[in-house]
């Protein structure tokens, strides 16, 4: 039986064990349990009444002695009916206090200018502020040559083709390494692609918006985003970005 989903909704390995064990037993004193499931003694009076405060447990006291019960499977439904709505309720009392979180963040005297994202997660983090900054019309610019990482071009096709759905324009200047990516994204409304000789851009990928940098490098399985946030070096970026794309 594949037990991980319980695991998901918040059971321990221990809790399911001992669950399983209840099932199996019956109405039964600690001993039994503890050999049915092969939770240490000293812990299972802790691991059952976690059991209890979810509804998954019971007891009763038959001549002074304490006897437990599984509390029926479908129980472990209404389980996760509780949790989603307490996770709504978390998730809403969040949204409420966000604003204020970016607020102080935005009046931080000591913001950071330079971030670092590992691995395809934070290098989407860092991506998806791109759609969540800019509005429809606006620009932004794009140099990259080709990074040896299947996962990340697969996911840079997916993120534009959001990214053109939002009417957000972009400029890329690629090497002819890259023509793979081109071909896939160059159909989108909002896109222009022009090709520069290898030797005049450098094989990461850098993304220039706003006041950020974004510099991806890559091996094959790995990736690493460096976010430079700084006015006067992403226009610089620009400036240098807008005279190649110049170049015929």
């Amino acid at each position: 039986m594949d037990v991980e989903i319980l695991e998901t909704i918040g059971l321990t390995k221990a809790e399911i064990k001992v669950y399983f064990a209840l099932l199996d037993l019956g109405s039964s004193t600690t001993g039994p349990i503890v050999e049915k499931s092969g939770a240490s003694s000293s812990k299972i009076y802790e691991i059952l009444e976690k059991l209890m405060q979810k509804g998954l447990a019971s007891f009763v006291i038959e001549s002074g002695m304490k006897y437990f019960e599984a509390a029926a499977p479908s129980r472990l439904l209404d389980y996760m009916k509780e949790k989603e709505e307490s996770l709504a309720k978390q998730r809403e009392e969040l949204q409420h206090i966000i604003p204020q979180l970016e607020l102080k963040q935005k009046y931080s005297k000591h913001t950071s200018e330079a971030t670092i994202f590992r691995g395809l997660k934070g290098v989407k983090t860092a991506y998806e502020e791109i759609l969540k900054t800019l509005h429809a019309g606006e620009e932004y610019y794009v140099t990259g040559g080709m990074l040896h990482h299947q996962a990340y071009f697969n996911y840079i096709a997916e993120f534009h083709k959001r990214r053109s759905k939002k009417g957000i324009k972009v400029k890329l200047l690629y090497t002819d390494l890259a023509k793979s990516i081109a071909e896939r994204i160059q159909v989108l409304p909002g896109t222009k692609i022009k090709f520069a000789p290898n030797q005049f851009l450098s094989s990461c990928f850098v993304v220039m918006y706003k006041t950020k940098t974004l510099i991806t490098v890559a091996s094959k399985d790995d990736l690493t985003l460096f976010q430079i946030d700084n006015k006067g070096v992403t226009e610089s970026f620009i400036a240098q970005f807008k005279l190649l794309w110049s170049q015929e």
